[in-house]
């Protein structure tokens, strides 16, 4: 059993351009992505998620929530990390990586809301 003692601390940094404001809600459902239907995680109804686009040093405002139901997803299988591919992160790096490593996972049912801004160049 993991004892979770974790602080989450933002910090909203003003970059001149618009916020732009995201909602993820993970839950469990049925995909097929090679045509054979399965469980899977699925994010805000799809499998894989939204795209996410952003200019360079735009502000970030995403709500995430774990709304995964199913019997099988319990304990630590039931909770919810966040890798933000390809982003350094920058001044945030609790944000993103491992459960228990550099990010406390979201609970079943639990809300968490990330302010962060991107100052990575243009790429994918």
């Amino acid at each position: 059993m993991f004892l979770q003692r974790c602080v989450l601390a933002l910090a909203v940094i003003n970059t001149g351009y618009a916020l732009k404001e995201y909602n993820l809600t993970v839950t469990n459902g049925r995909a097929a992505p090679d045509g054979v239907g399965r469980e899977a995680i699925l994010i805000n109804g799809v499998l894989g998620g939204p795209t996410i686009v952003v200019e360079q040093n735009e502000q970030l405002n995403i709500t995430i929530t774990n709304g995964l139901d199913a019997p099988g997803y319990t304990g630590y299988f039931g909770s919810v990390t966040v890798h933000w591919h390809g982003l350094g992160m920058n001044g945030v790096p609790y944000l993103d990586g491992a459960a228990y490593v550099s990010q406390c996972p979201l609970q079943r049912n639990q809300t968490q809301h990330v302010d962060f801004a991107v100052f990575e160049p243009a790429g994918t």
